[in-house]
């Protein structure tokens, strides 16, 4: 599993806590920042940009891969969904 935190100082908790307690059972875990939050070291990957910047490029990565997947015959529920996104 993977879990993006987005736009937090990772100062106020319980929900800064949360990005921690996925890494513990084992999701991939990546922020997206302006700057690297409190908790940054304890996550997997740090992107530093604006989140208005950085998610429509992230969309349109997994999007191309996906449909790259898809073409090959991929069972991902990306390939089962992607007409209702695109609607």
């Amino acid at each position: 599993d993977d879990y993006l935190s987005i736009g937090t100082r990772g100062a106020v908790y319980p929900a800064a806590g949360l990005p921690v307690e996925a890494k513990r059972n084992g999701a991939y875990v990546a922020e997206i920042n302006i700057q690297p939050s409190e908790i940054a070291h304890a996550l997997d990957e740090t992107v530093i940009g604006k989140s208005g910047e950085v998610l429509p490029a992230l969309l349109r990565a997994v999007r191309a891969m996906s449909d790259r997947q898809c073409a090959m015959g991929a069972d991902l529920i990306a390939c089962r969904t992607s007409k209702i996104i695109d609607q």
